[in-house]
């Protein structure tokens, strides 16, 4: 059996189920990436590489995802009304979930400037504001003020 013959068998020329298995590998790392971001952000209290890859490889199999639904569809000879009702409420869900990560971000971003820093960056202030004034008087406002001016 030639490989052109067990890609026309399994329907590998089309798109559909090529999306599939690239879904299906992108799945299969999700999890190695959830592993390294999570140990990584208990490590250093910040999001890191593997962080960003983690939650990319999440939104792009979803988005791969809904996208390949209406593939499927489209393989399987589905009705024109079936089509359509896939691709408006898939496309109604994308656009909500898209929504949800712009304004989950936008508060996270919100909530890290109005915490106050934390106690290595505390340190450092004070330190760099000693160096800077040649004062060994320190007032408390200095220590939370995340936004303080250095003087």
């Amino acid at each position: 059996m030639t490989l052109r013959n067990v890609a026309n068998r399994y329907q590998l020329t089309k798109y559909h189920p090529v999306i599939g298995i690239l879904i299906f590998i992108l799945l299969f790392v999700q999890p190695i990436l959830g592993i390294f971001h999570h140990s990584n952000y208990k490590k250093y209290q910040r999001r890191t590489l593997w962080s960003y890859g983690h939650l990319w490889n999440g939104r792009v199999v979803i988005t791969l995802g809904m996208i390949n639904g209406g593939l499927g569809l489209m393989l399987a000879d589905n009705t024109n009304t079936g089509k359509i009702a896939y691709g408006i409420i898939a496309a109604a869900m994308w656009l909500i979930y898209v929504t949800a990560i712009v304004i989950g971000e936008r508060r996270r971003a919100r909530g890290r400037r109005e915490q106050p820093p934390k106690y290595e960056d505390a340190v450092m202030l004070h330190h760099s504001h000693r160096r800077q004034s040649n004062s060994s008087e320190t007032s408390q406002e200095e220590y939370y003020a995340p936004n303080a001016p250095y003087r």
